[in-house]
Formats: C-alpha cells, structure tokens, sequence
C-alpha cells in the first residue's frame, strides 16, 4: 500500500524530500530515501556485532561498528547514551583508513585502562575503518587496573572475533 503511494508522490513530484521507516522486528534501523531514489542513508545507526559478557558483576556489552568517517561514529556515540543512559562508562576507539586517524578514548575510567586496550586490539587484528565502543555497567566490585585492562581488551576481541 505504501509503495504505491511513495510512487504516486515521486511520479507527481508533490515531495521534495521523504522519509520512509522501516522497523524491522523491532528494531531502530529506518532509511531517508530521497526523491527518485538518488541516496539511501542510514538515520540511525547498524551495528555490525554485539556482545556482552559479565565480568565480577560488571556487565560489559561491546559493539563493533564499521565507518568511514568521525561523523558516523559520533552519530553512534550519542545512539548508545542515549540508549545506555545508566551506564557507568562508554568507552572506545576507532581506526580510519583514510584519512588515516586512530583514537581511544577512556570515558572517565583510569588512564590507559580503556580506550588503549580497545584500540591494542584493532591494531593487533590489522581493522581498519571500524570501531569498537564498550558499554559498561558497574557491578559494585573494583577491577583494578589490570582487571580493567583484561576486561576491556576481552571484549573488544569478542567484538571484533568473527
């Protein structure tokens, strides 16, 4: 019914710009179309992977995202503060190709016990044009900064393990 009259529209040139959401299964994923079709671009954002695992009582979720640009990965940031508003920390980083440009980022955990574990695992893994964010939520035990290094780096090789 609806590919009828986005049809109808296009054909009569009525609308300048539409926007069509698809919500499949639930989920937040929708598409801008432009008039006669000339771009589809995502609104919201695809995450390519997510995991998560329990590690003494923190709960930390980890998602792989495949971008090209610094735009797109701030785009994704603000989806997850949004959707994890009670999260303890949403730490990441990222490798760009081109241009080439990597950075980690600790989200007010201790320095180096974040984002530089994250971005070690990108690296080693040899990814570009991709990030990883890992959303953690504090369980009420201290990890340590070891702990906190081992977690952030488990996760980030789930994420990033096909």
């Amino acid at each position: 019914m609806w590919i009828g009259r986005l049809k109808s529209m296009l054909v009569h040139k009525k609308v300048h710009k539409m926007i069509l959401e698809f919500y499949i299964n639930h989920s937040s994923f929708c598409l801008l179309i432009l008039p006669f079709f000339d771009k589809i671009l995502c609104m919201n954002v695809h995450f390519d992977k997510v995991v998560e695992f329990i590690e003494k009582k923190s709960r930390f979720i980890g998602y792989r995202l495949s971008c090209q640009n610094v735009e797109e990965i701030e785009k994704a940031l603000k989806e997850l503060k949004g959707e994890h508003k009670k999260a303890t920390h949403i730490c990441y980083a990222y490798s760009l190709k081109n241009p080439f440009l990597e950075k980690a980022v600790d989200d007010g955990e201790p320095g180096g016990t974040a984002g530089r574990p994250i971005l070690s695992v990108i690296q080693k893994k040899g990814a570009v044009d991709v990030c990883v964010f890992v959303v953690r939520y504090f369980g009420g035990i201290k990890l340590g900064a070891g702990g906190l290094v081992r977690a952030y780096t488990k996760t980030a090789s789930m994420t990033l393990g096909e």
